[in-house]
């Protein structure tokens, strides 16, 4: 899927350990690819166990009526 090539990237500002001052949830993550992908997921697509609070990359779980899968996005410093 268009999707699972693209390269989703959400810069952030974080302290020296890696550690995002505010935690990544999923209203980040529709955002991002909505900006950068051109992709609209509904907002409950997107399903994390926990938000996001460092820095890397994460496979990201999506379901939706049509398809579920998972991506990948990367988070880096600001």
């Amino acid at each position: 899927s268009a999707l699972a090539e693209a390269r989703i990237v959400i810069k952030v500002k974080a302290n020296e350990k890696g550690h995002l001052y505010d935690a990544i949830g999923e209203s980040d993550i529709v955002k991002a690819v909505k900006e950068q992908a051109r992709i609209n997921l509904p907002a409950d697509a997107i399903k994390l166990e926990k938000p996001i609070k460092e820095l890397g990359a994460f496979d990201i779980p999506v379901a939706t009526s049509e398809a579920f899968g998972k991506f990948s996005i990367t988070i880096e410093v600001e």
